[in-house]
């Protein structure tokens, strides 16, 4: 969380995000997130919506070095 928090505060306008978690891929690619449960993936979504251009790519655990 505190990577989004960072990219909040510095002003960022492009972000490329790489994670070995297919769950985190999937639920920040949902557009439905708003109603999410999650109180944290609502506050990451929210951020990632004043980001102009975002995007999130999954890589597997054998190639995250």
């Amino acid at each position: 969380m505190d990577g989004f928090i960072l990219l909040e505060r510095w002003g960022f306008n492009k972000v490329l995000i790489h994670t070995n978690n297919l769950e985190v891929v999937n639920a920040l690619q949902d557009r439905h997130l708003a109603n999410s449960s999650s109180s944290l993936l609502r506050r990451i979504n929210q951020i990632l919506r004043n980001i102009d251009q975002w995007s999130i790519r999954h890589i597997s655990r054998e190639m995250n070095q």
